[in-house]
């Protein structure tokens, strides 16, 4: 499940994001963290689920945390988040951001204080938390 819930939400289109758009230009991501958070409907085995849906990245000098996380609806509050973390590194060599986790390299560009990465031709969006 899992597994299933870190595919839905790497390769989901992402509309919300949960932070401000205040402008953010820096040579470095030490100390900053982006993120975005949606909704989602799945079907399993039949069964319409909605869920919430957390994409994050915290950065340090060279590492990069992820953390990936859903929760379920129930009567239109999400319940309580199941979080996948795991630890990878990056270089950022403006506007350009290259992360590697889980042996799994994804790419992209920040511009202000969004961060647009690409990953088997998905695009998802992240603002500077």
């Amino acid at each position: 499940m899992k597994k299933l819930l870190t595919l839905m939400a790497i390769f989901t289109v992402a509309l919300t994001s949960c932070s401000s758009d205040d402008e953010f230009e820096t040579s470095t991501l030490d100390g900053t963290t982006w993120c975005v958070e949606y909704d989602e409907s799945q079907k399993i085995n039949d069964m319409k689920m909605e869920v919430k849906v957390y994409i994050g990245y915290d950065f340090t000098k060279s590492n990069v945390e992820s953390k990936i996380g859903a929760a379920v609806m129930i009567d239109g509050k999400a319940g309580k988040y199941e979080y996948d973390i795991k630890d990878g590194k990056y270089s950022y060599n403006p506007p350009k951001i290259k992360m590697t986790i889980d042996n799994e390299t994804i790419v992209g560009t920040i511009s202000g204080n969004k961060m647009t990465l690409t990953d088997e031709g998905e695009i998802l969006v992240l603002t500077k938390k």
